[in-house]
């Protein structure tokens, strides 16, 4: 799970540098050369998207995400853990939803096309199913060490 991680974060920081990098270049175009790239506000949405949703699974793999931690902190430790796991079968769930619907969104949105670079709205919903499959993948690995009580709830300051 740590390589997949890896990749995940390698992704993301690609994803990135080429923003940067796409709408720097655009900038000096526009301003230095007076002509913008073309298609620019297309791609640098179809990137911010898909960094979005991936982005998503790297801070729950890390558990950086935001949560409010004030019910958890005024519990006894066993009730604590009990939410943390009640909370997580929630997430999981949610998250399967999450990834059927968006599913569904891709695969019903893949006739439509971009206006620019004629880019099938697959790609932008695709972002959706991937980004929160791999949120399910590390939101079990966290429900399985907490049912197996190898990760403490999000408590200890």
């Amino acid at each position: 799970m740590t390589l997949f991680l890896l990749g995940l974060k390698q992704f993301c920081a690609l994803l990135i540098v080429a923003l940067i990098s796409l709408l720097g270049a655009n900038v000096f175009m526009r301003y230095a050369l007076g002509s913008p790239l073309f298609s620019t506000a297309e791609i640098s949405h179809l990137l911010m998207v898909w960094l979005s949703f991936v982005g998503i699974a790297v801070a729950a793999a890390e558990r950086r995400h935001m949560a409010m931690d004030l019910v958890d902190s005024l519990l006894p430790a066993h009730y604590a853990r009990r939410l943390s796991i009640a909370i997580s079968v929630v997430v999981v769930i949610t998250s399967i939803y999450v990834v059927y619907s968006g599913v569904r969104l891709a695969l019903f949105n893949q006739s439509l096309y971009s206006e620019q670079l004629q880019i099938s709205y697959a790609f932008f919903y695709g972002a959706i199913p991937v980004g929160f499959f791999c949120y399910l993948l590390f939101e079990l690995r966290h429900l399985v060490d907490l049912l197996a009580g190898r990760d403490a709830p999000a408590t200890q300051p």
